[in-house]
């Protein structure tokens, strides 16, 4: 507790008094202007005006007691990059490599399972392919996939 003038101030944990000494201030969501905010910026913006760091903060929510969330989101993708990070599928795995909760390990994974099975949930859908770059962007997705995968894919799919 500190006293100024007749004002009786109530100090948390996680405040910083700036004084002579050098201490290292992190920036953290509150702090920035509300247009510069994840979520704010999603709902005025849309989700194609945010970065990938972002949407994995927007994902994740708040932040660990050690990490502010867009720093902990941005660590996430520099470390076990983007690609990597999508077909993970084992949460304790990712939290013990990446240094983070287990819980924030489980949105992760799950958020990008619900990605993938709404991606790939197109069976039972009329698919009109008209000319060779609409062909190019239906059959894309079935490049990494063994040939027998993907032509059971492209059966299925067909009406």
């Amino acid at each position: 507790m500190i006293t100024f003038a007749q004002k009786t101030y109530n100090l948390q944990s996680n405040d910083t008094i700036l004084d002579e000494t050098e201490t290292q201030y992190v920036l953290r969501v509150r702090d920035l202007a509300s247009d510069e905010r994840p979520r704010e910026k999603l709902a005025q913006f849309g989700p194609k005006n945010l970065n990938v760091a972002e949407l994995v903060a927007i994902v994740l929510g708040v932040g660990s007691k050690k990490e502010e969330v867009l720093a902990m989101s941005a660590r996430i993708l520099k470390e076990y990059g983007e690609k990597t990070l999508t077909y993970e599928t084992n949460p304790k795995h990712l939290a013990e490599t990446l240094n983070i909760p287990f819980g924030k390990a489980c949105q992760l994974i799950a958020s990008f399972e619900l990605g993938r099975r709404f991606f790939t949930s197109q069976a039972g859908r009329a698919v009109f392919v008209r000319n060779a770059k609409q062909a190019y962007e239906y059959l894309k997705p079935m490049a990494s996939l063994k040939k027998r995968t993907a032509t059971r894919l492209i059966f299925e799919q067909s009406p």
